[in-house]
Formats: C-alpha cells, structure tokens, sequence
C-alpha cells in the first residue's frame, strides 16, 4: 500500500491531481452501479478502455469468493461481449481475495502468464491486451472487484497505479450505498407486492363470506319456513323445501371443497405422476357431473380425436378435476340448453385439448380476468351461482402439471383449451 507521502509526491504538480477533484465528486455523486461505471469511463486515466465490469463479490458457507456480475459498460462502436462474463474469476480468487493482494495491471499479453488457460483463452479472443483490477473494501472486507480492460496496448506508470489504488479507497462507501440503494429498491418492490396481495386476500376473504351466507342464509330462511308451517303445507311443498335445503347443503360443501383445493394445490410443491388416458378420465368426469348435465339438459359431444391420442403424463386425480371444471363451467355458462364438444390435437411433446360451448362469450377486455379466483363476469353472476374458483383450480393444476391454459372466444361460444405433456416413452408423432 502506498503511504500519504508516496501520494503527495505523485500528485504535486501533475496532470491527474488537477483532475482528481472532478473526479472524486462525479464518483461520490454517482447513484446507480451504471453512472459509477460512466464515471470511471470519462476519467482521463481510463481513456480508450473497451470495457468495465463491476462484479458483487460474495462467499459462500466455506468462505470461497464467488463474482457476480451487477454492471457492464462498453465503449460505443465496440461491440460488447456477454455481461456474465468470466474474465478470470478463478485467478481472482487466487491471487487477490484469498491474499486480500492490492490492485492488478497487466500491461502486455505477456503477463497473462498469472491467468488460468481458460481465462488467457478468454483475453485472446475477446482481443485484450491490458487491463487493471482493483478490490473495492468496506470494513477492510472485500464486497467487490471492478475490472478496465483494453483492446489497445496500455501502459501504467507509478502515478496511474497511485490514483487507481486511491480510487479503490474511495470506492468502498460509494458501491456500498449503491449496493444498499438496489436493495432497498428491491425490498420496497417486495413490500408492495406483499401489500397487494394483502388486498387481494382481504377481498378474497369478503367473497368468501358473502358467498357462503347466501346458502346458509337460504337454509335457515327454508327450515324457519317448515318449522312454522309445516303443518299448513303439503306434501309437495314439503318436499320441495327439503330438496332446496339440500341442494343448498351441497352447494356449500361443493364450494368448501373447492376453496379447500384450491389452497391444496397453491401449497404444493411435488407432484406425482402417471401415464393418464384422457378419454378415459373424461368420461369418468361426464359420468360424475350427469346430474349437472341431466338438469340443464346439456348434450355432450367427444370428437373421434380421442381414440388416437397418447398417454399423458400426468396426475390422474387431478386431471379429472381439470375436465369437472371446465364441464361444470360450461353446464352454467353456455347456451339454453349447453352444447359442449371436446377434442384433442397432439403437438410437438404435448397434447391440446379443448372444451367448447355454445354462449354467449366473453368480452375480449374480461377474458384475462376468468382464470382469477372469485371472478365471476357481471352479466353471469346475478343469475348463476358458484364459486368462481373453479377456472382458477383448472389453471392451476394445469400449470402445476407443466401445461397451459387459455381461452378463446366471440359471441357464438367460448373454446376453453389447455396442454399437457405426452407421457415418457411414447412415440413422435
């Protein structure tokens, strides 16, 4: 390290301690990792560098020092290499950080003698033939490592190797603010996202209440009913309240079920998977939703497409929660009565199905809303009931599957379409 004395005598009376004001003053002022590096550029000392790469240094459990790119600069009409380069990180690691070495100059090719063969290899073919780095400490430890690399012959003399190891000094407290100024920026990101979905939670959790007191409140209004009049009512009466209570009860445990799913499938992190044949967990679907089906006499057409697919790989009972979704989606919105088609069409790796009706559709403007949870479209929910999760789940366990999910649709109907990954071990098409 250089003493006070040995900087006195560099900077009396010479070119750089003129510059060194401006210098220091565009650097302290300097708020982003990009206008530090703009900074170093524009110092005279720096003049005709190709570029400049400021790396984060961090260690690992065992204190080994990793580089981690955080800023890139390079001179116009250069064309740049790759960001994340490795210049010579293992040579780093070697001589400076472990030895907590001074700066480095290598003024001539001759000196890449100190590099690893792939870091040589790497100067040789990006055309460098000088360059400098320095360690950037805080609290005498290192936090960076800043690198000047040029294409042309450079030469340092005993006053440039002066300024730059006072640079270093300097700019510890500088790239540490800068440091804490990105994170701070990203915490802050973090903290509105969290907010957001807070919001989001919280008005998720009214729907929740307000749609499960509309069958409760329709259950005690029916039992207060038969309670007070049963005996005035007759046998038909009586029987159809006690088939709207239980259509009511069923209501609320299919949407229990469905909330209680929904949060199932958002905490899952693993899933296990099978060979699946779609045809076979479609009509295993239809057969369990004939009572939807049978009641809003809805007529169900599966294409011969089916017959040809191949296994997919997927969970089986989730599959079939995807086509009750999809199926019961499609039993309340579409026409009077539903006409509901299903096919299949293999790509390259996955297979697509689709699942069309015959509604009214859905606005353009609203058809990235439908696969949100509680989003039921204003001209549907006053006149049908649900939970409107059950898009969101069928999207969900789509994606959780690999697949994905989409919709397209115009006054006639809307086709609803997902993928699914074709089981290993089946052939190309």
């Amino acid at each position: 390290m250089f003493d006070n004395d040995e900087f006195r005598g560099y900077f009396e009376g010479s070119d750089i301690s003129a510059m060194m004001p401006k210098f220091l003053r565009n650097i302290l002022h300097s708020e982003t990792a990009s206008a530090l590096l703009e900074n170093l550029a524009q110092f005279p000392p720096n003049e005709g560098c190709d570029i400049i790469a400021l790396r984060r240094c961090v260690f690992d459990e065992q204190g080994i020092p990793r580089l981690e790119p955080e800023a890139f600069w390079s001179r116009p009409g250069v064309v740049p290499w790759k960001q994340t380069i490795h210049v010579d990180d293992e040579s780093l690691a070697q001589l400076w950080i472990l030895s907590d070495g001074p700066p480095m100059f290598i003024e001539s090719r001759d000196s890449f003698v100190i590099f690893t063969s792939k870091a040589r290899q790497f100067h040789e073919e990006q055309g460098i033939t000088a360059l400098y780095h320095i360690l950037v400490r805080r609290n005498e430890e290192v936090s960076a490592v800043i690198s000047v690399l040029w294409r042309t012959p450079h030469t340092f003399s005993d006053e440039y190797r002066a300024v730059i190891e006072f640079t270093s000094w300097v700019l510890g407290p500088v790239v540490e603010n800068i440091f804490l100024r990105h994170q701070n920026q990203a915490l802050t990101t973090t903290i509105k996202v969290l907010e957001q979905r807070l919001l989001e939670k919280e008005t998720e959790l009214q729907l929740l209440v307000h749609d499960l007191k509309q069958p409760i409140t329709s259950i005690i209004s029916a039992t207060n009913l038969l309670n007070g009049y049963i005996d005035r009512l007759g046998k038909d009466q009586i029987a159809a309240k006690l088939q709207h209570i239980s259509e009511a009860s069923w209501g609320m445990n299919d949407w229990i079920t469905s909330i209680l799913l929904l949060a199932q499938i958002r905490n899952s992190e693993q899933v296990e998977t099978t060979p699946v044949s779609m045809l076979e967990a479609l009509n295993s679907a239809i057969r369990s939703l004939q009572d939807l089906l049978d009641r809003v006499s809805a007529t169900v057409q599966v294409g011969n497409s089916f017959d040809s697919l191949p296994l997919i790989q997927a969970n089986p009972t989730w599959v079939q929660h995807i086509w009750a979704n999809f199926i019961s989606n499609a039993c309340k919105y579409g026409g009077s009565p539903p006409l509901i088609t299903f096919s299949g069409t293999r790509l390259d790796g996955t297979v697509q199905f689709t699942v069309q009706d015959n509604g009214q559709g859905i606005p353009p403007e609203k058809q990235n809303l439908i696969f949100e949870p509680f989003t039921r479209l204003e001209t549907h929910a006053l006149k049908k009931s649900g939970t409107g999760v059950g898009l969101t789940t069928a999207k969900l366990l789509v994606e959780k599957l690999g697949g994905e999910v989409g919709v397209i649709s115009d006054t006639g109907g809307s086709t609803f379409w997902f993928t699914l990954r074709v089981s290993p071990g089946v052939p190309a098409a």
